[in-house]
């Protein structure tokens, strides 16, 4: 039996980019990233499908040296 409203897993191979003939210098399960041959301009395309598990990976590498409030005080 087949259903008119399944539907396929979205994934990063959903994402469409022209082929501008530039290397493809990245290809992992949730990042593509190509550069120009004369390595001045990069395109890439991220995809999320755990979106808590890259905050983990972002709050494990990006080091929180300031408080929020002095953030705030500076905004202002």
């Amino acid at each position: 039996m087949f259903s008119f409203f399944k539907k396929s897993k979205v994934n990063i191979q959903s994402v469409r980019i022209p082929n501008f003939g530039w290397e493809k210098i990245r290809d992992e399960e949730g990042i593509i990233l190509w550069i120009n041959p004369e390595e001045t301009i990069a395109i890439s395309v991220h995809f999320l499908s755990q979106v808590r598990h890259y905050i983990n990976l972002i709050e494990k590498e990006v080091k929180w040296d300031t408080e929020i409030d002095k953030l705030e005080t500076f905004e202002r």
